[in-house]
Protein backbone atom coordinates (compact mmCIF):
# COMPACT_ATOMS: atom_id res chain seq x y z
CA UNK A 1 0.00 0.00 0.00
CA UNK A 2 2.67 2.45 0.98
CA UNK A 3 4.84 2.06 -2.15
CA UNK A 4 1.81 1.99 -4.54
CA UNK A 5 2.78 -1.39 -6.02
CA UNK A 6 -0.49 -2.91 -4.85
CA UNK A 7 -2.92 -0.38 -6.36
CA UNK A 8 -2.48 2.38 -8.91
CA UNK A 9 -4.15 5.21 -6.95
CA UNK A 10 -2.42 7.32 -4.28
CA UNK A 11 -2.73 5.88 -0.78
CA UNK A 12 -2.62 7.74 2.51
CA UNK A 13 -2.19 5.57 5.62
CA UNK A 14 -4.08 7.10 8.56
CA UNK A 15 -3.30 4.52 11.22
CA UNK A 16 -1.77 1.05 11.36
CA UNK A 17 -0.94 -1.69 13.85
CA UNK A 18 0.43 -5.22 13.39
CA UNK A 19 -3.08 -6.49 12.66
CA UNK A 20 -5.00 -3.52 11.25
CA UNK A 21 -4.64 -0.58 8.93
CA UNK A 22 -6.82 2.41 8.14
CA UNK A 23 -6.04 4.11 4.83
CA UNK A 24 -7.55 6.31 2.14
CA UNK A 25 -7.31 5.51 -1.56
CA UNK A 26 -7.43 8.30 -4.11
CA UNK A 27 -8.45 10.80 -1.44
CA UNK A 28 -12.03 9.49 -1.22
CA UNK A 29 -12.16 5.79 -0.38
CA UNK A 30 -11.61 5.30 3.37
CA UNK A 31 -10.87 1.65 4.19
CA UNK A 32 -10.29 -0.20 7.45
CA UNK A 33 -8.65 -3.63 7.10
CA UNK A 34 -8.22 -5.98 10.06
CA UNK A 35 -6.48 -9.35 10.21
CA UNK A 36 -8.07 -11.79 12.67
CA UNK A 37 -5.74 -14.67 13.42
CA UNK A 38 -7.77 -17.76 14.26
CA UNK A 39 -5.41 -18.91 17.00
CA UNK A 40 -5.88 -15.58 18.81
CA UNK A 41 -9.65 -15.20 18.44
CA UNK A 42 -10.46 -18.90 18.98
CA UNK A 43 -11.50 -19.72 15.41
CA UNK A 44 -10.30 -22.49 13.10
CA UNK A 45 -9.29 -20.14 10.31
CA UNK A 46 -7.76 -16.71 9.93
CA UNK A 47 -9.97 -13.98 8.50
CA UNK A 48 -9.65 -10.49 7.12
CA UNK A 49 -12.41 -7.94 7.65
CA UNK A 50 -12.51 -5.01 5.26
CA UNK A 51 -14.82 -2.09 5.91
CA UNK A 52 -15.33 0.95 3.75
CA UNK A 53 -16.38 4.02 5.66
CA UNK A 54 -19.68 5.49 4.54
CA UNK A 55 -19.22 8.09 1.85
CA UNK A 56 -21.56 10.22 -0.17
CA UNK A 57 -21.60 9.62 -3.91
CA UNK A 58 -23.88 10.70 -6.72
CA UNK A 59 -25.89 8.07 -8.58
CA UNK A 60 -24.05 8.96 -11.79
CA UNK A 61 -20.65 8.38 -10.19
CA UNK A 62 -21.51 5.19 -8.27
CA UNK A 63 -20.95 2.76 -11.14
CA UNK A 64 -17.54 4.27 -11.89
CA UNK A 65 -16.59 4.11 -8.20
CA UNK A 66 -17.54 0.44 -7.91
CA UNK A 67 -16.03 -0.63 -11.26
CA UNK A 68 -12.82 1.40 -11.18
CA UNK A 69 -11.95 1.65 -7.48
CA UNK A 70 -13.76 -0.73 -5.12
CA UNK A 71 -13.91 -3.97 -7.14
CA UNK A 72 -10.33 -3.70 -8.48
CA UNK A 73 -9.05 -3.15 -4.94
CA UNK A 74 -10.99 -6.17 -3.64
CA UNK A 75 -9.77 -8.27 -6.60
CA UNK A 76 -6.16 -7.38 -5.76
CA UNK A 77 -6.71 -8.37 -2.14
CA UNK A 78 -8.30 -11.64 -3.20
CA UNK A 79 -5.38 -12.41 -5.53
CA UNK A 80 -2.84 -11.52 -2.85
CA UNK A 81 -4.39 -13.51 0.03
CA UNK A 82 -6.03 -16.27 -2.05
CA UNK A 83 -8.75 -16.94 0.56
CA UNK A 84 -10.58 -20.21 0.89
CA UNK A 85 -13.92 -18.41 1.40
CA UNK A 86 -15.15 -14.89 0.68
CA UNK A 87 -18.25 -12.91 1.54
CA UNK A 88 -19.14 -9.42 0.32
CA UNK A 89 -21.86 -7.08 1.57
CA UNK A 90 -22.84 -3.79 -0.04
CA UNK A 91 -25.01 -1.47 2.05
CA UNK A 92 -26.49 1.57 0.35
CA UNK A 93 -28.27 4.32 2.27
CA UNK A 94 -30.10 7.04 0.37
CA UNK A 95 -30.18 10.56 1.75
CA UNK A 96 -33.84 10.78 0.72
CA UNK A 97 -36.21 8.30 -0.85
CA UNK A 98 -34.71 5.47 -2.86
CA UNK A 99 -35.00 6.68 -6.48
CA UNK A 100 -34.89 3.08 -7.75
CA UNK A 101 -37.55 1.67 -5.43
CA UNK A 102 -40.37 1.11 -7.91
CA UNK A 103 -38.01 -0.11 -10.65
CA UNK A 104 -36.45 -2.59 -8.24
CA UNK A 105 -39.78 -3.86 -6.88
CA UNK A 106 -41.25 -4.21 -10.38
CA UNK A 107 -38.41 -6.58 -11.38
CA UNK A 108 -38.70 -8.93 -8.39
CA UNK A 109 -40.33 -12.31 -8.83
CA UNK A 110 -42.10 -13.86 -5.83
CA UNK A 111 -39.79 -16.89 -5.81
CA UNK A 112 -36.80 -14.54 -5.39
CA UNK A 113 -38.12 -13.17 -2.08
CA UNK A 114 -37.05 -15.11 0.97
CA UNK A 115 -38.48 -12.68 3.51
CA UNK A 116 -39.34 -9.02 3.79
CA UNK A 117 -40.65 -6.56 6.36
CA UNK A 118 -42.55 -3.37 5.61
CA UNK A 119 -43.71 -0.96 8.29
CA UNK A 120 -46.15 1.51 6.74
CA UNK A 121 -46.29 5.14 7.78
CA UNK A 122 -49.49 7.09 7.16
CA UNK A 123 -51.08 10.26 8.48
CA UNK A 124 -54.59 10.22 7.04
CA UNK A 125 -56.25 7.44 9.09
CA UNK A 126 -56.26 8.96 12.54
CA UNK A 127 -54.95 11.76 14.70
CA UNK A 128 -53.03 9.19 16.76
CA UNK A 129 -50.46 8.11 14.16
CA UNK A 130 -48.14 6.84 16.89
CA UNK A 131 -50.70 4.12 17.69
CA UNK A 132 -51.90 3.28 14.18
CA UNK A 133 -49.60 1.17 12.05
CA UNK A 134 -49.55 -1.68 9.58
CA UNK A 135 -46.63 -4.06 9.29
CA UNK A 136 -46.36 -6.63 6.53
CA UNK A 137 -43.97 -9.49 6.01
CA UNK A 138 -44.07 -12.60 3.84
CA UNK A 139 -46.42 -14.56 6.12
CA UNK A 140 -48.24 -11.98 8.27
CA UNK A 141 -50.06 -8.65 8.13
CA UNK A 142 -50.43 -6.86 11.48
CA UNK A 143 -52.84 -3.95 11.86
CA UNK A 144 -52.60 -1.98 15.12
CA UNK A 145 -54.97 0.92 15.78
CA UNK A 146 -56.35 3.00 18.60
CA UNK A 147 -59.88 3.26 17.15
CA UNK A 148 -62.37 0.98 15.40
CA UNK A 149 -62.80 3.44 12.55
CA UNK A 150 -59.05 3.30 11.88
CA UNK A 151 -59.15 -0.50 12.06
CA UNK A 152 -61.96 -0.57 9.48
CA UNK A 153 -60.11 1.78 7.09
CA UNK A 154 -56.73 0.08 7.45
CA UNK A 155 -58.22 -3.39 6.99
CA UNK A 156 -60.13 -2.22 3.92
CA UNK A 157 -57.05 -0.69 2.32
CA UNK A 158 -54.35 -3.20 3.31
CA UNK A 159 -56.00 -6.53 4.13
CA UNK A 160 -58.91 -6.64 1.65
CA UNK A 161 -57.60 -4.90 -1.48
Amino acid sequence: LIDNKFIKFPVQVKHSTDQSINFIINGTLNIYLELNLGKIIGERVDSIDIQFSAFEISCNDSERKINQEIVPFLEKLKEFFNPEFTSYTLNIDFMGKNPFYTVFIDHLRLEQIDDFYVNLHFDNYSADTAQDRVSINKDVINVTTSTLSSLRELAKDFVFP
